[in-house]
């Protein structure tokens, strides 16, 4: 960005070159860092609660049983979404004041989009068994 400045009493003008500091752009990213950090959380939260219900008393693990359709729904449509987007928040946060932000954001946005494609093939395993398909593997 150029700034024409006045000169003197002629009106010359100068074209002074006006930069951006190292500090205002790193302030400008911290609430990308601070969003990679949020949707980071978000994607592992339904797999918190998936794992957590295996050690939990028999009696709140039996309640929670019921939950497991909307827990895998809540991964699908929540740890997807929230992972790839903590991703690339992460990157372009990466640059600012909160660069330990975005780390711990990328890092729960991995291991939400792992779990989340680990969840999916035990789901496909788990239907093929079930309804398994018709022909040469019979």
């Amino acid at each position: 960005m150029f700034i024409l400045k006045r000169s003197g009493g002629n009106n010359q003008f100068i074209r002074i070159k006006k930069c951006m500091s190292t500090q205002q752009v790193k302030s400008d990213k911290k609430a990308i860092a601070i969003a990679s950090l949020i949707f980071g959380t978000f994607s592992i939260i339904p797999v918190v609660l998936l794992i957590s219900g295996f050690f939990l008393p028999y009696s709140i693990s039996e309640k929670l049983s019921e939950l497991i359709p909307t827990l895998l729904g809540m991964i699908l449509f929540i740890t997807f979404p929230s992972g790839i987007l903590g991703l690339i928040f992460g990157k372009m946060g990466l640059k600012s004041i909160k660069k330990k932000a975005a780390i711990i954001g990328i890092i729960f946005s991995i291991i939400g989009l792992l779990i989340f494609i680990f969840s999916m093939v035990i789901a496909l395993w788990y239907q093929s068994i079930i309804y398994p398909a018709p022909g040469i593997f019979r």
